[in-house]
């Protein structure tokens, strides 16, 4: 996991796992839209098929439901400097004004808040499982920064490895020659 987000979202959905209780749902969404190619047609070629097929653009990152409370939600990860677009900030504004709890928080504390204050039920331990799982994503930063400052091997050039057929005249030939 290069990109802090899915780090962040990874820790989210394992967080989500364990401070939920009762019968729930959660998911991540995929906005693999970056990954069908880079060039301006690819991505309007793509956003036409996913408009044709229904699909509003805009998605937030991770939708919760808990059927004991009837609770619905839908949430945005950030890291770093970056804040919702546009088009997520009309998205939060419309669930909002239709009673859907929503919101964007940037660190794993800000989204456990924004969970709490959307009222679903937790696990009575859920603060000391934050500062669990906050250690977990400060160490996969740590380990992605390590990764990243390591400088690369250079590769050695090798010399290319003789075939069968080279060893064998090789061998041929230190037979035929007298010492």
């Amino acid at each position: 996991m290069d990109q802090p987000e899915h780090r962040l979202s990874h820790i989210v959905d394992a967080l989500l796992d364990r401070i939920l209780v009762g019968d729930f749902y959660h998911t991540a969404v995929d906005h693999s839209g970056a990954a069908i190619g880079k060039s301006e047609q690819a991505q309007m070629a793509w956003r036409q098929r996913q408009k044709a097929m229904g699909i509003k653009p805009s998605h937030l990152d991770f939708y919760i439901y808990q059927r004991d409370t009837g609770i619905y939600a839908q949430f945005e990860l950030k890291r770093g400097k970056n804040g919702p677009t546009p088009g997520q900030e009309t998205t939060m504004r419309l669930l909002t004004e239709r009673g859907i709890p929503t919101g964007c928080a940037w660190t794993l504390p800000e989204f456990f808040e924004l969970v709490v204050k959307a009222g679903f039920r937790l696990h009575p331990n859920s603060r000391n499982i934050l500062v669990e799982m906050g250690e977990r994503l400060a160490a996969l930063d740590r380990a992605a920064e390590l990764k990243a400052a390591k400088p690369r091997k250079v590769a050695k050039p090798r010399s290319s490895k003789p075939s069968s057929a080279a060893i064998a005249r090789s061998v041929a030939r230190q037979q035929r020659v007298p010492h």
